[in-house]
Protein backbone atom coordinates (compact mmCIF):
# COMPACT_ATOMS: atom_id res chain seq x y z
CA UNK A 1 0.00 0.00 0.00
CA UNK A 2 1.12 3.53 -0.82
CA UNK A 3 0.09 6.85 0.67
CA UNK A 4 -1.45 9.47 -1.65
CA UNK A 5 -2.30 13.08 -0.92
CA UNK A 6 -5.20 14.66 -2.76
CA UNK A 7 -7.06 17.89 -3.35
CA UNK A 8 -10.73 17.74 -4.29
CA UNK A 9 -14.05 19.66 -4.33
CA UNK A 10 -17.27 18.81 -2.55
CA UNK A 11 -20.70 19.09 -4.18
CA UNK A 12 -20.96 22.61 -2.72
CA UNK A 13 -17.67 23.68 -4.33
CA UNK A 14 -15.64 23.66 -1.13
CA UNK A 15 -11.99 22.58 -1.50
CA UNK A 16 -10.79 19.72 0.70
CA UNK A 17 -7.37 18.18 1.17
CA UNK A 18 -6.38 14.87 2.70
CA UNK A 19 -4.51 11.63 2.30
CA UNK A 20 -5.34 7.97 1.97
CA UNK A 21 -3.70 4.62 1.31
CA UNK A 22 -4.16 2.76 -1.97
CA UNK A 23 -2.31 0.27 -4.12
CA UNK A 24 -2.13 2.54 -7.19
CA UNK A 25 -2.98 6.10 -8.14
CA UNK A 26 -6.04 4.89 -10.10
CA UNK A 27 -7.35 3.10 -7.04
CA UNK A 28 -6.81 6.26 -4.98
CA UNK A 29 -8.86 8.32 -7.46
CA UNK A 30 -11.70 5.76 -7.30
CA UNK A 31 -11.71 5.91 -3.50
CA UNK A 32 -11.86 9.73 -3.53
CA UNK A 33 -14.78 9.67 -5.99
CA UNK A 34 -16.52 7.12 -3.83
CA UNK A 35 -16.44 9.67 -1.00
CA UNK A 36 -18.49 12.04 -3.21
CA UNK A 37 -15.63 14.37 -4.14
CA UNK A 38 -14.59 15.82 -7.48
CA UNK A 39 -10.89 15.03 -7.85
CA UNK A 40 -8.58 17.96 -8.62
CA UNK A 41 -5.13 16.58 -7.86
CA UNK A 42 -3.65 13.29 -6.62
CA UNK A 43 -0.01 12.53 -5.99
CA UNK A 44 1.99 10.03 -4.04
CA UNK A 45 2.93 11.43 -0.65
CA UNK A 46 6.59 11.59 0.29
CA UNK A 47 7.44 9.14 2.99
CA UNK A 48 8.26 10.84 6.26
CA UNK A 49 12.01 10.67 6.84
CA UNK A 50 13.13 8.31 9.57
CA UNK A 51 15.73 10.82 10.71
CA UNK A 52 15.91 14.55 11.17
CA UNK A 53 18.02 16.97 9.13
CA UNK A 54 20.71 17.21 11.78
CA UNK A 55 20.95 13.41 11.92
CA UNK A 56 21.48 13.39 8.14
CA UNK A 57 24.16 16.07 8.61
CA UNK A 58 25.81 13.94 11.27
CA UNK A 59 25.97 11.04 8.81
CA UNK A 60 27.89 13.14 6.30
CA UNK A 61 31.00 15.21 6.80
CA UNK A 62 30.45 15.55 10.55
CA UNK A 63 30.15 11.83 11.30
CA UNK A 64 33.56 11.92 13.02
CA UNK A 65 32.00 14.16 15.70
CA UNK A 66 28.53 12.65 16.14
CA UNK A 67 29.14 8.96 15.45
CA UNK A 68 32.07 8.12 17.70
CA UNK A 69 31.77 4.50 18.87
CA UNK A 70 34.79 2.66 20.26
CA UNK A 71 35.73 -0.93 19.50
CA UNK A 72 34.64 -2.14 22.95
CA UNK A 73 31.09 -0.79 22.53
CA UNK A 74 30.90 -2.30 19.04
CA UNK A 75 32.12 -5.70 20.26
CA UNK A 76 29.51 -5.73 23.03
CA UNK A 77 26.79 -4.66 20.58
CA UNK A 78 27.67 -7.34 18.02
CA UNK A 79 27.91 -10.05 20.68
CA UNK A 80 24.63 -9.06 22.35
CA UNK A 81 22.87 -9.04 18.97
CA UNK A 82 24.31 -12.46 18.19
CA UNK A 83 23.22 -13.91 21.55
CA UNK A 84 19.67 -12.58 21.17
CA UNK A 85 19.35 -14.07 17.67
CA UNK A 86 20.88 -17.34 18.90
CA UNK A 87 18.28 -17.48 21.68
CA UNK A 88 15.53 -17.79 19.07
CA UNK A 89 14.39 -14.17 18.70
CA UNK A 90 13.65 -12.83 15.25
CA UNK A 91 15.48 -9.75 13.96
CA UNK A 92 12.75 -7.32 15.03
CA UNK A 93 12.53 -8.67 18.58
CA UNK A 94 16.30 -8.82 19.01
CA UNK A 95 16.83 -5.25 17.74
CA UNK A 96 13.96 -3.92 19.86
CA UNK A 97 15.35 -5.60 22.98
CA UNK A 98 18.90 -4.43 22.29
CA UNK A 99 17.82 -0.82 21.62
CA UNK A 100 16.50 -0.60 25.19
CA UNK A 101 19.84 -1.66 26.71
CA UNK A 102 22.40 -0.01 24.42
CA UNK A 103 24.22 2.88 26.11
CA UNK A 104 25.72 4.46 22.99
CA UNK A 105 23.29 6.97 21.47
CA UNK A 106 24.50 6.24 17.93
CA UNK A 107 24.21 2.48 18.30
CA UNK A 108 20.81 2.87 19.96
CA UNK A 109 19.56 4.94 17.02
CA UNK A 110 20.96 2.43 14.52
CA UNK A 111 19.37 -0.47 16.43
CA UNK A 112 15.97 1.22 16.41
CA UNK A 113 16.25 1.72 12.65
CA UNK A 114 17.14 -1.96 12.27
CA UNK A 115 14.06 -2.89 14.32
CA UNK A 116 11.89 -0.71 12.08
CA UNK A 117 13.40 -2.29 8.96
CA UNK A 118 12.74 -5.76 10.36
CA UNK A 119 9.15 -4.84 11.25
CA UNK A 120 8.58 -4.06 7.56
CA UNK A 121 10.17 -7.38 6.61
CA UNK A 122 13.43 -5.84 5.34
CA UNK A 123 17.08 -6.64 6.12
CA UNK A 124 19.39 -4.86 8.53
CA UNK A 125 22.29 -4.30 6.10
CA UNK A 126 20.81 -1.13 4.47
CA UNK A 127 20.87 0.55 7.88
CA UNK A 128 24.63 0.00 8.13
CA UNK A 129 25.12 2.19 5.02
CA UNK A 130 23.74 5.14 7.00
CA UNK A 131 26.54 4.88 9.57
CA UNK A 132 29.76 4.39 7.54
CA UNK A 133 31.97 5.72 10.33
CA UNK A 134 31.05 2.82 12.65
CA UNK A 135 30.07 0.11 10.14
CA UNK A 136 32.83 -0.08 7.50
CA UNK A 137 32.49 -1.91 4.20
CA UNK A 138 33.78 -5.26 5.49
CA UNK A 139 31.18 -5.25 8.29
CA UNK A 140 28.36 -4.64 5.81
CA UNK A 141 29.70 -7.38 3.50
CA UNK A 142 29.73 -9.89 6.34
CA UNK A 143 26.25 -8.96 7.51
CA UNK A 144 24.89 -9.31 3.96
CA UNK A 145 26.47 -12.76 3.73
CA UNK A 146 24.96 -13.74 7.07
CA UNK A 147 21.53 -12.62 5.91
CA UNK A 148 21.83 -14.57 2.66
CA UNK A 149 23.07 -17.77 4.33
CA UNK A 150 20.81 -17.60 7.38
CA UNK A 151 23.83 -17.48 9.70
CA UNK A 152 23.51 -13.88 10.85
CA UNK A 153 24.15 -14.66 14.53
CA UNK A 154 27.43 -16.48 13.69
CA UNK A 155 28.50 -13.58 11.47
CA UNK A 156 27.82 -11.05 14.22
CA UNK A 157 29.88 -13.16 16.62
CA UNK A 158 32.81 -13.05 14.17
CA UNK A 159 32.53 -9.26 14.01
CA UNK A 160 32.49 -9.14 17.82
CA UNK A 161 35.71 -11.18 17.98
CA UNK A 162 37.30 -8.92 15.35
CA UNK A 163 36.48 -5.79 17.36
CA UNK A 164 37.76 -7.51 20.52
CA UNK A 165 41.18 -7.82 18.88
CA UNK A 166 41.11 -4.15 17.83
CA UNK A 167 40.19 -3.12 21.37
CA UNK A 168 43.06 -5.14 22.84
CA UNK A 169 45.52 -3.33 20.55
CA UNK A 170 44.08 0.05 21.53
CA UNK A 171 44.28 -0.71 25.26
CA UNK A 172 47.87 -1.94 24.98
CA UNK A 173 48.88 1.22 23.12
CA UNK A 174 47.16 3.46 25.67
CA UNK A 175 48.97 1.69 28.48
CA UNK A 176 52.32 2.14 26.81
CA UNK A 177 51.73 5.80 25.97
CA UNK A 178 50.33 6.78 29.38
CA UNK A 179 53.74 7.82 30.77
CA UNK A 180 54.66 9.99 27.74
CA UNK A 181 51.29 11.73 28.04
CA UNK A 182 51.91 12.49 31.72
CA UNK A 183 55.35 13.86 30.90
CA UNK A 184 53.91 15.99 28.09
CA UNK A 185 51.34 17.40 30.52
CA UNK A 186 54.10 18.31 32.95
CA UNK A 187 56.06 19.81 30.07
CA UNK A 188 53.17 22.24 29.57
CA UNK A 189 52.41 22.90 33.26
CA UNK A 190 55.88 23.27 34.85
CA UNK A 191 56.94 26.62 33.32
CA UNK A 192 53.95 28.54 34.79
CA UNK A 193 54.63 26.91 38.16
CA UNK A 194 58.26 28.02 38.08
CA UNK A 195 57.25 31.53 37.01
CA UNK A 196 54.81 31.76 39.90
CA UNK A 197 57.21 30.33 42.49
CA UNK A 198 60.05 32.58 41.40
CA UNK A 199 58.02 35.78 41.23
CA UNK A 200 59.95 38.50 43.03
CA UNK A 201 58.11 41.17 45.01
CA UNK A 202 59.18 44.77 45.26
CA UNK A 203 61.49 43.90 48.15
CA UNK A 204 64.68 42.35 46.78
CA UNK A 205 65.07 38.71 47.69
CA UNK A 206 61.55 38.02 49.00
CA UNK A 207 60.29 35.11 46.94
CA UNK A 208 56.71 33.89 47.30
CA UNK A 209 54.17 31.73 45.48
CA UNK A 210 51.36 33.65 43.80
CA UNK A 211 48.23 31.77 42.70
CA UNK A 212 47.03 34.59 40.42
CA UNK A 213 50.37 34.60 38.63
CA UNK A 214 50.28 30.83 38.33
CA UNK A 215 46.74 30.74 36.94
CA UNK A 216 47.51 33.56 34.53
CA UNK A 217 50.63 31.72 33.39
CA UNK A 218 48.67 28.53 32.76
CA UNK A 219 46.01 30.39 30.79
CA UNK A 220 48.57 32.26 28.74
CA UNK A 221 50.49 29.06 28.01
CA UNK A 222 47.68 26.67 27.10
CA UNK A 223 44.61 28.89 26.55
CA UNK A 224 45.10 30.27 23.06
CA UNK A 225 47.22 27.29 22.05
CA UNK A 226 44.38 24.93 23.03
CA UNK A 227 41.81 26.93 21.04
CA UNK A 228 44.11 26.99 18.02
CA UNK A 229 44.75 23.24 18.23
CA UNK A 230 41.02 22.47 18.49
CA UNK A 231 40.29 24.64 15.45
CA UNK A 232 43.09 23.01 13.45
CA UNK A 233 41.88 19.54 14.48
CA UNK A 234 38.33 20.35 13.35
CA UNK A 235 39.46 21.68 9.96
CA UNK A 236 41.81 18.74 9.51
CA UNK A 237 39.07 16.20 10.23
CA UNK A 238 36.79 17.92 7.72
CA UNK A 239 39.53 17.77 5.08
CA UNK A 240 40.10 14.11 5.87
CA UNK A 241 36.52 13.40 4.77
CA UNK A 242 37.71 14.09 1.21
CA UNK A 243 39.12 10.90 -0.31
CA UNK A 244 42.06 12.52 -2.22
CA UNK A 245 43.24 14.26 0.95
CA UNK A 246 42.82 11.12 3.04
CA UNK A 247 44.59 8.97 0.47
CA UNK A 248 47.50 11.40 0.18
CA UNK A 249 47.95 11.64 3.95
CA UNK A 250 47.85 7.86 4.32
CA UNK A 251 50.59 7.56 1.71
CA UNK A 252 52.70 10.09 3.63
CA UNK A 253 52.27 8.05 6.83
CA UNK A 254 53.62 4.98 5.05
CA UNK A 255 56.88 6.68 4.03
CA UNK A 256 57.68 8.29 7.41
CA UNK A 257 60.66 6.42 8.91
CA UNK A 258 59.77 4.07 11.76
CA UNK A 259 56.15 5.28 11.93
CA UNK A 260 55.49 3.96 8.43
CA UNK A 261 56.51 0.45 9.54
CA UNK A 262 53.97 0.49 12.36
CA UNK A 263 51.20 1.82 10.11
CA UNK A 264 51.92 -0.78 7.41
CA UNK A 265 52.07 -3.72 9.85
CA UNK A 266 48.79 -2.72 11.50
CA UNK A 267 47.14 -2.34 8.09
CA UNK A 268 48.43 -5.73 6.91
CA UNK A 269 47.22 -7.39 10.12
CA UNK A 270 43.70 -5.94 9.66
CA UNK A 271 43.70 -6.90 5.96
CA UNK A 272 44.74 -10.49 6.64
CA UNK A 273 42.27 -10.91 9.53
CA UNK A 274 39.32 -9.51 7.61
CA UNK A 275 40.19 -11.42 4.41
CA UNK A 276 40.31 -14.70 6.33
CA UNK A 277 37.01 -13.88 8.01
CA UNK A 278 35.30 -13.00 4.71
CA UNK A 279 36.61 -16.10 2.89
CA UNK A 280 35.50 -18.29 5.79
CA UNK A 281 32.04 -16.73 5.70
CA UNK A 282 31.69 -17.41 1.96
CA UNK A 283 31.55 -13.77 0.81
CA UNK A 284 31.80 -13.50 -3.02
CA UNK A 285 35.40 -12.91 -4.09
CA UNK A 286 35.13 -9.41 -5.54
CA UNK A 287 33.00 -8.16 -2.67
CA UNK A 288 35.33 -9.76 -0.15
CA UNK A 289 38.48 -8.20 -1.62
CA UNK A 290 36.90 -4.75 -1.77
CA UNK A 291 35.76 -5.07 1.84
CA UNK A 292 39.12 -6.33 3.12
CA UNK A 293 40.90 -3.49 1.31
CA UNK A 294 38.71 -1.04 3.25
CA UNK A 295 39.52 -2.90 6.46
CA UNK A 296 43.19 -1.86 6.23
CA UNK A 297 42.27 1.58 7.49
CA UNK A 298 44.75 3.09 5.00
CA UNK A 299 43.25 4.58 1.84
CA UNK A 300 46.55 4.54 -0.07
CA UNK A 301 47.03 0.80 0.47
CA UNK A 302 43.34 0.13 -0.14
CA UNK A 303 43.45 1.92 -3.51
CA UNK A 304 46.46 -0.16 -4.61
CA UNK A 305 44.70 -3.37 -3.62
CA UNK A 306 41.43 -2.48 -5.35
CA UNK A 307 43.25 -1.82 -8.64
CA UNK A 308 44.38 -5.45 -8.70
CA UNK A 309 40.96 -7.05 -8.02
CA UNK A 310 40.29 -7.74 -11.75
CA UNK A 311 43.37 -10.01 -11.75
CA UNK A 312 41.72 -12.33 -9.22
CA UNK A 313 38.49 -12.32 -11.19
CA UNK A 314 40.57 -13.19 -14.26
CA UNK A 315 41.76 -16.37 -12.57
CA UNK A 316 45.05 -15.30 -11.00
CA UNK A 317 45.78 -16.45 -7.44
CA UNK A 318 45.61 -14.05 -4.51
CA UNK A 319 49.40 -14.18 -4.08
CA UNK A 320 49.88 -12.85 -7.62
CA UNK A 321 47.58 -9.94 -6.89
CA UNK A 322 49.53 -9.19 -3.71
CA UNK A 323 52.75 -9.11 -5.70
CA UNK A 324 51.40 -6.62 -8.25
CA UNK A 325 49.87 -4.41 -5.54
CA UNK A 326 53.40 -3.65 -4.25
CA UNK A 327 52.07 -3.14 -0.72
CA UNK A 328 52.96 -6.55 0.72
CA UNK A 329 56.39 -7.73 1.90
CA UNK A 330 57.84 -10.95 0.48
CA UNK A 331 57.21 -12.83 3.73
CA UNK A 332 53.46 -12.13 3.55
CA UNK A 333 53.31 -13.26 -0.09
CA UNK A 334 55.20 -16.48 0.73
CA UNK A 335 52.73 -17.29 3.52
CA UNK A 336 49.74 -16.80 1.19
CA UNK A 337 51.42 -18.98 -1.48
CA UNK A 338 51.81 -21.74 1.13
CA UNK A 339 48.15 -21.35 2.10
CA UNK A 340 46.99 -21.57 -1.51
CA UNK A 341 48.98 -24.73 -2.17
CA UNK A 342 47.86 -26.39 1.06
CA UNK A 343 44.22 -25.43 0.54
CA UNK A 344 44.02 -23.73 3.93
CA UNK A 345 44.47 -20.08 3.06
CA UNK A 346 42.20 -18.83 5.88
CA UNK A 347 44.42 -20.35 8.55
CA UNK A 348 47.57 -18.94 6.94
CA UNK A 349 45.99 -15.47 6.74
CA UNK A 350 45.09 -15.67 10.43
CA UNK A 351 48.70 -16.56 11.29
CA UNK A 352 49.94 -13.74 9.10
CA UNK A 353 47.66 -11.34 11.01
CA UNK A 354 49.03 -12.66 14.33
CA UNK A 355 52.63 -12.11 13.23
CA UNK A 356 52.15 -8.58 11.93
CA UNK A 357 49.97 -7.62 14.86
CA UNK A 358 52.69 -8.78 17.28
CA UNK A 359 55.39 -6.93 15.32
CA UNK A 360 53.31 -3.74 15.22
CA UNK A 361 52.65 -4.01 18.96
CA UNK A 362 56.35 -4.45 19.75
CA UNK A 363 57.34 -1.52 17.55
CA UNK A 364 54.56 0.63 19.06
CA UNK A 365 55.83 -0.14 22.56
CA UNK A 366 59.37 0.78 21.54
CA UNK A 367 58.07 4.04 20.07
CA UNK A 368 56.10 4.79 23.24
CA UNK A 369 59.16 4.17 25.45
CA UNK A 370 61.35 6.31 23.19
CA UNK A 371 58.79 9.13 23.20
CA UNK A 372 58.58 8.96 27.00
CA UNK A 373 62.34 9.32 27.37
CA UNK A 374 62.42 12.17 24.84
CA UNK A 375 59.66 14.07 26.65
CA UNK A 376 61.35 13.44 29.98
CA UNK A 377 64.64 14.86 28.72
CA UNK A 378 62.86 17.86 27.21
CA UNK A 379 61.19 18.64 30.55
CA UNK A 380 64.51 18.20 32.40
CA UNK A 381 66.27 20.59 30.01
CA UNK A 382 63.44 23.11 30.31
CA UNK A 383 63.55 23.01 34.13
CA UNK A 384 67.33 23.35 34.04
CA UNK A 385 67.09 26.45 31.84
CA UNK A 386 64.57 28.04 34.18
CA UNK A 387 66.63 27.26 37.29
CA UNK A 388 69.82 28.64 35.76
CA UNK A 389 68.02 31.75 34.54
CA UNK A 390 66.45 32.32 37.96
CA UNK A 391 69.72 32.07 39.90
CA UNK A 392 71.57 34.15 37.34
CA UNK A 393 68.99 36.93 37.68
CA UNK A 394 68.96 36.56 41.46
CA UNK A 395 72.72 36.98 41.89
CA UNK A 396 72.76 39.74 39.28
CA UNK A 397 70.20 41.68 41.33
CA UNK A 398 72.26 41.14 44.50
CA UNK A 399 75.43 42.41 42.79
CA UNK A 400 73.60 45.41 41.43
CA UNK A 401 72.18 46.18 44.88
CA UNK A 402 75.62 45.88 46.53
CA UNK A 403 77.22 48.04 43.84
CA UNK A 404 74.54 50.66 44.31
CA UNK A 405 75.28 50.92 48.02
Amino acid sequence: MQTFSYEAKTSTGERVRGSLEAETERTAVEKIRAMGYWVLRVKQARPRPDVTWYQLLARGYFSFMFHRVNAKALAIWYRSFSDLLGAGMNLHEAALTLSERTRSHTLRQATREIAEQARRGERMSPVLDRYPSIFPLYAKALVETGEETGLLNETLEQLAAFNDSIYEIQMAYRMETFYPKVVLFLFIMIPPIINAVTSVSTTLGSIHFSWPIYIRGVIERIGWVGVLLIALWFVWRLLMQLQPVRQGWDRVKLIIPWVGGIVRRNALARWARSTAMLIRAGVPLRRGLEASASATGNEAMAASMRREIPRVLGGEPLSSVMTHAAEFPEQAIDMVVAGERSGNIERMLDKMADYYQAEAMTQSKQTAVTAGVAFYLAVAILVGIYVITFWADYFSNILNAVGGD
